[in-house]
């Protein structure tokens, strides 16, 4: 019999654990009120971005369009350029969101989850060397050096899972750089071996995939993308002169690693950036 690892990293959601103002019936119903408008949507794929980071991207978006100085200036934008409702629908968007996410981390009917060690032991080994890989042959860029540090912060299997995602992702984007940099570390094997691994443990731990019978995910992505581009777009016109201004808008193309919810926290309300 193989030797197994208990899972811990998905125990029913603790209300403590939630942003401020959370409850499963507000994220439910902000979903609700989305289906018509989700359905009519078209779906988006290559999302990269947890929702739950979403929803913090549109949190802080909202609190910037509804500040004093920034709302005064939207009102003024000939409604044909910018339906104001865009702004309070970032709001409904985030728990919506944040109820897909928490769905997406909950196991299936295998809620005993038990992750066998020497996979477990793999996937940590192989993040450690993806890490290690990205840190040295990408040191000059601080965009992403910050991004690995968050990434190391994480922990738990469900982290893990997504870390590799990642990691992978990211070795793909910039797989022409590291070869050169690093030709004796890297190798083309190494994202399909992470990709590989995510998936073992996404089926060990009983995680619903995004979208495999449900396209409602993808067709919320799709939603969630038009309403915070459009948003983040008008405010980037309005301040197209202000480089301190444009520098604090939220984006969606490096995804934050979201920590662990906690208590206190403003709405994460606020998923891959264009």
């Amino acid at each position: 019999m193989a030797d197994t690892t208990d899972n811990d990293d998905l125990a029913p959601i603790d209300p403590n654990d939630a942003p401020s103002g959370y409850s499963p019936d507000r994220a439910q119903r902000a979903l609700d009120a989305l289906r018509s408008r989700i359905a009519g949507s078209s779906p988006r794929a290559g999302r990269t971005v947890r929702f739950a980071d979403a929803a913090i991207a549109a949190s802080r978006l909202l609190q910037i369009a509804t500040s004093t100085e920034v709302a005064a200036r939207l009102a003024r934008l000939p409604p044909e350029e910018f339906s104001p409702s865009a702004v309070s629908d970032l709001e409904v968007l985030s728990w919506a969101a944040w109820h897909l996410d928490i769905q997406a981390s909950r196991p299936t009917a295998r809620s005993a989850a038990r992750v066998p060690a020497d996979l477990s032991e793999a996937a940590m080994e192989q993040r450690k060397d993806l890490l290690n890989l990205l840190e040295f042959g990408l040191r000059g860029d601080a965009q992403i050096q910050a991004e690995l540090a968050a990434i190391r912060s994480g922990g738990g299997y469900v982290d893990l899972l997504r870390d590799l995602i990642r990691l992978g992702e990211l070795v793909q984007k910039h797989s022409a750089l590291l070869a050169v940099r690093l030709p004796h570390d890297y190798a083309p094997g190494l994202t399909d071996e992470a990709f590989r691994l995510a998936d073992e443990l996404r089926q060990a731990l009983g995680l619903v995939p995004d979208n495999v019978q449900d396209d409602t995910p993808a067709r919320f992505w799709g939603l969630f993308s038009a309403v915070f581009y459009d948003v983040k777009g008008a405010i980037g016109f309005l301040y197209r002169n202000d480089s301190a201004r444009l520098a604090g808008l939220p984006s969606l193309s490096a995804a934050r690693k979201a920590v662990r919810r906690s208590s206190g926290a403003t709405p994460r309300s606020a998923a891959p950036e264009s």
